[in-house]
C-alpha cells in the first residue's frame, strides 16, 4: 500500500497498531539547473534558437528536421579554462547530429545522453586577448505533437561551478 501526503499535511498523520515493516519516502523539488553566484557570471552570454526552414520559431512541424542554434560568448574578463555548454532538448525532439559546417572549429560534443547535449570550449591566455565566441549548431528531429517544456541551456566554467549563465526555459509546440 502507499499513501501520498503533501508536506504541509504530514503533521496531521497518526498511525496505530502497525504490524510489519514500514518505509517512508520523501520527495523534494529542487532546481535542476545550476545557479549563478559570481560576478564572473556576468562575463558569459548565451542564446538559443530553434530554426525550421531557416526561420526562428517555437511552433514546429512533426517529422521535420530543425536546427538548434546556441550562440555563446566568454568575455575577456571571464576566468580562463574549460567551459561546458549544455542544452536540454524537450521531450518532443531527438538529437540527430552536429552541423560541423555551421559550428565553430574549436567546439566539440563531449556528451549526448537522454536529450542533454554537452559541448566543450576552452578560454586560454591568448596574446591577443580575444574572447571565445561563436555558435553551435546541431540537428534535431521533431518526433511527436504536443506542447513541451525546454529547460534553459547554460554555459558554465568547468572548474568554477558558480561561474554560469542560465537561459530561461521555453515552451515548444509541435503540430
Amino acid at each position: 500500500h502507499s499513501l501520498v501526503v503533501p508536506s504541509e499535511k504530514a503533521h496531521l498523520l497518526t498511525f496505530q497498531n502497525i504490524k510489519g515493516d514500514i518505509s517512508v519516502t520523501a520527495c523534494y523539488l529542487a532546481p535542476v539547473l545550476p545557479e549563478a553566484d559570481s560576478e564572473a557570471s556576468q562575463e558569459l552570454s548565451l542564446s538559443r534558437q530553434y530554426l525550421q526552414n531557416g526561420k526562428a520559431t517555437t511552433q514546429l512541424q512533426q517529422g521535420a528536421e530543425i536546427k538548434v542554434v546556441l550562440e555563446y560568448k566568454v568575455n575577456s574578463n571571464a576566468p580562463n579554462g574549460p567551459y561546458l555548454i549544455c542544452d536540454y532538448l524537450p521531450a518532443g525532439l531527438d538529437y540527430v547530429r552536429m552541423d560541423r559546417d555551421a559550428s565553430g572549429n574549436s567546439i566539440w560534443l563531449s556528451n549526448e545522453v537522454n536529450g542533454k547535449q554537452t559541448f566543450s570550449i576552452y578560454k586560454g591566455n591568448h596574446q591577443d586577448k580575444v574572447a571565445p565566441s561563436g555558435k553551435i549548431v546541431y540537428i534535431a528531429r521533431v518526433k511527436m505533437p504536443g506542447s513541451f517544456h525546454a529547460e534553459g541551456a547554460y554555459i558554465q566554467h568547468g572548474d568554477h561551478q558558480k561561474v554560469v549563465h542560465v537561459l530561461d526555459s521555453q515552451k515548444i509546440t509541435i503540430q
